[in-house]
Protein backbone atom coordinates (compact mmCIF):
# COMPACT_ATOMS: atom_id res chain seq x y z
CA UNK A 1 0.00 0.00 0.00
CA UNK A 2 3.08 2.38 -0.22
CA UNK A 3 2.13 5.96 -1.66
CA UNK A 4 3.56 7.17 -5.05
CA UNK A 5 4.72 9.82 -3.46
CA UNK A 6 7.35 7.42 -1.74
CA UNK A 7 8.97 6.62 -4.75
CA UNK A 8 10.58 10.02 -4.81
CA UNK A 9 9.45 10.62 -8.75
CA UNK A 10 9.20 14.71 -9.20
CA UNK A 11 7.53 14.49 -12.05
CA UNK A 12 4.41 12.17 -10.44
CA UNK A 13 4.09 14.38 -7.55
CA UNK A 14 4.06 17.49 -9.67
CA UNK A 15 1.23 15.54 -12.03
CA UNK A 16 -0.72 14.31 -8.61
CA UNK A 17 -0.44 17.95 -7.08
CA UNK A 18 -2.01 19.75 -10.80
CA UNK A 19 -4.77 17.16 -10.00
CA UNK A 20 -5.53 18.19 -6.79
CA UNK A 21 -5.82 21.99 -7.85
CA UNK A 22 -7.82 21.34 -10.81
CA UNK A 23 -10.20 19.22 -8.58
CA UNK A 24 -10.44 22.47 -6.10
CA UNK A 25 -10.33 25.04 -8.78
CA UNK A 26 -13.67 23.35 -10.02
CA UNK A 27 -15.25 23.96 -7.21
CA UNK A 28 -15.38 27.44 -5.88
CA UNK A 29 -12.08 27.40 -4.23
CA UNK A 30 -11.57 30.06 -1.58
CA UNK A 31 -6.94 29.60 -2.20
CA UNK A 32 -5.87 32.16 0.18
CA UNK A 33 -7.80 30.75 3.14
CA UNK A 34 -6.74 26.85 1.42
CA UNK A 35 -3.36 27.92 0.82
CA UNK A 36 -2.81 29.52 4.61
CA UNK A 37 -4.52 26.60 6.13
CA UNK A 38 -2.51 23.76 4.22
CA UNK A 39 0.74 26.03 5.44
CA UNK A 40 0.15 25.81 8.97
CA UNK A 41 -0.86 22.08 8.88
CA UNK A 42 2.32 21.10 6.95
CA UNK A 43 4.19 23.72 9.47
CA UNK A 44 2.62 21.36 12.60
CA UNK A 45 2.99 18.18 11.14
CA UNK A 46 6.92 18.93 10.28
CA UNK A 47 7.18 20.47 14.08
CA UNK A 48 5.24 16.58 15.22
CA UNK A 49 7.08 14.39 12.98
CA UNK A 50 8.88 12.78 16.38
CA UNK A 51 5.83 12.48 17.96
CA UNK A 52 3.84 11.06 14.98
CA UNK A 53 6.36 9.31 13.04
CA UNK A 54 4.73 9.40 9.85
CA UNK A 55 6.64 10.27 6.45
CA UNK A 56 6.06 11.92 3.00
CA UNK A 57 3.53 10.22 1.66
CA UNK A 58 1.53 10.82 4.89
CA UNK A 59 2.64 15.21 4.25
CA UNK A 60 1.55 14.90 0.76
CA UNK A 61 -2.06 13.77 1.13
CA UNK A 62 -2.30 16.37 4.16
CA UNK A 63 -1.47 18.84 1.74
CA UNK A 64 -3.75 17.96 -0.72
CA UNK A 65 -6.80 17.70 1.53
CA UNK A 66 -5.84 21.27 2.99
CA UNK A 67 -6.00 22.68 -0.42
CA UNK A 68 -9.94 20.35 -0.76
CA UNK A 69 -10.95 20.86 2.53
CA UNK A 70 -13.35 23.68 1.78
CA UNK A 71 -14.69 22.36 -1.56
CA UNK A 72 -18.08 21.36 -0.17
CA UNK A 73 -19.16 24.99 0.28
CA UNK A 74 -20.14 24.31 -3.68
CA UNK A 75 -22.86 22.54 -2.69
CA UNK A 76 -23.58 24.47 0.86
CA UNK A 77 -21.95 25.94 3.89
CA UNK A 78 -23.96 23.87 6.33
CA UNK A 79 -23.02 20.30 6.25
CA UNK A 80 -19.67 21.61 3.85
CA UNK A 81 -17.11 19.31 5.16
CA UNK A 82 -19.91 16.01 4.58
CA UNK A 83 -20.26 17.51 0.70
CA UNK A 84 -16.21 18.10 0.42
CA UNK A 85 -16.15 14.54 1.36
CA UNK A 86 -18.28 13.47 -1.43
CA UNK A 87 -17.07 15.38 -3.87
CA UNK A 88 -13.72 14.13 -3.34
CA UNK A 89 -14.63 10.41 -3.57
CA UNK A 90 -16.68 11.28 -6.76
CA UNK A 91 -14.29 12.94 -8.38
CA UNK A 92 -11.36 11.03 -10.82
CA UNK A 93 -8.07 10.86 -9.90
CA UNK A 94 -5.39 9.44 -11.77
CA UNK A 95 -2.30 8.29 -10.25
CA UNK A 96 -3.61 7.77 -7.14
CA UNK A 97 -4.50 4.80 -5.21
CA UNK A 98 -7.70 3.77 -3.70
CA UNK A 99 -7.32 4.05 -0.57
CA UNK A 100 -5.30 7.89 -0.85
CA UNK A 101 -8.24 9.11 -1.95
CA UNK A 102 -10.10 7.48 1.12
CA UNK A 103 -7.79 9.05 3.14
CA UNK A 104 -8.28 12.31 1.74
CA UNK A 105 -11.84 12.32 1.25
CA UNK A 106 -12.46 11.36 5.27
CA UNK A 107 -9.78 13.73 6.73
CA UNK A 108 -11.52 16.29 5.23
CA UNK A 109 -15.10 14.78 6.30
CA UNK A 110 -13.53 15.12 9.69
CA UNK A 111 -11.93 18.26 9.87
CA UNK A 112 -14.96 20.19 11.80
CA UNK A 113 -17.81 19.00 13.63
CA UNK A 114 -17.66 15.61 15.30
CA UNK A 115 -14.48 13.29 15.69
CA UNK A 116 -14.24 9.55 13.69
CA UNK A 117 -15.57 6.85 14.43
CA UNK A 118 -14.38 3.14 14.41
CA UNK A 119 -17.82 2.32 12.66
CA UNK A 120 -18.05 5.18 10.70
CA UNK A 121 -18.82 4.35 6.40
CA UNK A 122 -15.68 7.01 5.52
CA UNK A 123 -13.41 4.55 7.30
CA UNK A 124 -14.50 1.01 6.58
CA UNK A 125 -12.41 0.46 3.77
CA UNK A 126 -9.00 1.64 5.70
CA UNK A 127 -6.89 -0.62 7.45
CA UNK A 128 -5.75 0.63 11.06
CA UNK A 129 -2.90 2.29 10.18
CA UNK A 130 -4.72 4.15 7.61
CA UNK A 131 -7.72 5.10 9.81
CA UNK A 132 -4.61 6.69 12.15
CA UNK A 133 -3.48 8.79 9.34
CA UNK A 134 -7.12 10.08 8.75
CA UNK A 135 -7.50 10.85 12.41
CA UNK A 136 -3.99 12.66 12.69
CA UNK A 137 -4.24 14.23 9.04
CA UNK A 138 -7.79 15.43 10.13
CA UNK A 139 -6.67 16.61 13.94
CA UNK A 140 -4.22 18.39 12.24
CA UNK A 141 -6.16 20.06 9.97
CA UNK A 142 -8.63 21.21 12.42
CA UNK A 143 -6.43 23.30 14.43
CA UNK A 144 -4.97 24.77 11.69
CA UNK A 145 -8.62 25.65 10.14
CA UNK A 146 -9.27 26.95 13.56
CA UNK A 147 -5.97 29.56 13.26
CA UNK A 148 -7.90 30.95 10.42
CA UNK A 149 -11.24 31.28 11.34
CA UNK A 150 -11.33 34.69 10.16
CA UNK A 151 -9.86 33.59 6.91
CA UNK A 152 -7.99 37.08 6.90
CA UNK A 153 -4.49 35.06 7.17
CA UNK A 154 -3.74 36.61 10.95
CA UNK A 155 -1.89 33.76 11.79
CA UNK A 156 1.77 33.94 10.14
CA UNK A 157 3.08 30.82 11.38
CA UNK A 158 2.89 28.90 14.79
CA UNK A 159 5.39 26.85 17.11
CA UNK A 160 4.49 23.38 18.63
CA UNK A 161 6.71 22.07 21.32
CA UNK A 162 6.35 19.07 23.13
CA UNK A 163 6.56 18.65 26.73
CA UNK A 164 5.89 15.35 28.73
CA UNK A 165 2.22 15.32 28.14
CA UNK A 166 1.20 18.37 26.94
CA UNK A 167 1.45 19.88 23.49
CA UNK A 168 1.99 24.09 23.64
CA UNK A 169 1.29 25.75 20.68
CA UNK A 170 2.18 29.53 20.20
CA UNK A 171 0.47 31.17 17.22
CA UNK A 172 2.41 34.26 15.94
CA UNK A 173 -0.03 36.69 14.89
CA UNK A 174 -0.88 40.49 14.98
CA UNK A 175 -2.98 42.28 16.83
CA UNK A 176 -6.80 40.86 16.90
CA UNK A 177 -6.32 37.38 16.28
CA UNK A 178 -8.05 35.98 19.59
CA UNK A 179 -10.63 34.92 17.61
CA UNK A 180 -7.83 32.41 15.83
CA UNK A 181 -6.69 31.50 19.27
CA UNK A 182 -10.06 30.43 20.46
CA UNK A 183 -10.92 27.66 17.23
CA UNK A 184 -7.47 26.69 17.58
CA UNK A 185 -7.98 25.36 20.99
CA UNK A 186 -11.85 24.77 20.21
CA UNK A 187 -10.74 22.21 17.15
CA UNK A 188 -7.61 20.32 19.23
CA UNK A 189 -9.24 17.76 20.64
CA UNK A 190 -8.78 14.93 17.71
CA UNK A 191 -5.31 15.79 17.76
CA UNK A 192 -4.90 15.69 21.47
CA UNK A 193 -6.80 12.63 21.71
CA UNK A 194 -4.70 11.06 18.64
CA UNK A 195 -1.64 12.25 20.29
CA UNK A 196 -2.32 11.63 23.85
CA UNK A 197 -1.27 15.09 24.73
CA UNK A 198 -2.74 17.91 26.51
CA UNK A 199 -3.07 21.20 24.11
CA UNK A 200 -2.54 24.59 25.30
CA UNK A 201 -2.16 27.75 23.19
CA UNK A 202 -0.82 31.01 23.69
CA UNK A 203 -0.46 34.60 20.97
CA UNK A 204 2.57 35.55 20.58
CA UNK A 205 3.22 39.42 18.59
CA UNK A 206 5.62 39.03 15.50
CA UNK A 207 8.82 40.48 16.20
CA UNK A 208 8.79 44.56 15.38
CA UNK A 209 5.10 44.34 16.71
CA UNK A 210 5.44 44.62 20.49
Amino acid sequence: MASVEAKGDQTVREARQARVLAVARQHRWEERHSRHVTALALSLFDQLAPVHGLAEDARALLQYTGYLHDIGYEISAKGHHKHSYRIIMAADWPGFADWEVQVMAAAARYHRKRLPRNGDRELAELDSERRGWVRLLAGILRVADGMDRTHLSMVRRVRAKVCDDRLQLTLVAGIGAELELYYALEKSDLLAETLGLRVKARLEPPAGDV
